[in-house]
């Protein structure tokens, strides 16, 4: 429970997206620490470590490192946060366990309308749909209640999973980039979804999603002025 002094200075607390089992929540430090201990424990081996650099960039010897690191993502990304800039790293909760997170950020949003989506998921739950179906929640926050009128992506080029996911959810093909990764140059495929085209393949369940604190939020992040 988030204390009211401290809910009313950072809204963004309140903020939840569920359906059935799966729910997409702004963490609390409590939560973030939980995430650091699913990222230390339970990461692809370490050939497939280039598909999520920034989660094994905080990978440390120890839990408790790997925890710290993990925390001073999340610290950063509040500090980074406020009208027209934001990043909403949401934990993303299986029947309440901590298995991943799914984040939504936007840069310029009041002008360009565009967010950008990153996400990871725990080795163990994976191959059971989790993955589309907390991208697709991603989604119905960022076009039927932030207002986006189109949201990025992108996987670095043999990642199938993340490919399969985001074709699944409509997202089309928008160039290749290079990226330098830890040094070794990578192919990253870019995406891009505009709202008109996920008004013909949003799926009929997202009707069921369970939307909380969104009004603070969008005061919070200016959404309505």
């Amino acid at each position: 429970m988030i204390p009211g002094a401290l809910l009313a200075a950072w809204p963004l607390f309140g903020l939840a997206v569920r359906h059935g089992d799966l729910e997409l929540r702004y963490p609390s430090d409590d939560l973030v620490a939980a995430l650091g201990r699913v990222v230390h424990d339970r990461l692809l081996p370490p050939e497939h470590r280039y598909f999520m650099p920034n989660l094994m960039r905080a990978v440390a010897d120890d839990e408790a490192a790997t925890v710290r690191n993990v925390l001073a993502y999340h610290w950063g990304a509040r500090r980074d946060t406020g009208a027209g800039d934001w990043r909403l790293p949401l934990a993303v909760l299986l029947d309440g366990e901590v298995v991943g997170e799914q984040e939504v950020r936007a840069v310029e949003f009041r002008v360009l309308g565009d967010v950008r989506t990153g996400s990871f998921l725990a080795p163990a739950v994976r191959g059971r749909g989790v993955g589309t179906r907390m991208r697709a929640l991603a989604l119905e926050l960022a076009f039927a209640h932030l207002g986006a009128r189109s949201v990025s992506s992108g996987y670095a080029v043999g990642n199938r999973a993340s490919a399969g996911v985001s074709a699944k959810l409509g997202y089309r093909p928008d160039g290749i980039v290079l990226e330098a990764i830890d040094g070794v140059r990578h192919e990253v495929q870019r995406l891009r979804l505009a709202r008109e085209r996920w008004s013909t393949v949003r799926p009929r369940w997202l009707d069921d999603v369970e939307v909380t604190g969104l009004g603070p939020v969008r005061r919070f992040l200016a959404l309505d002025s």
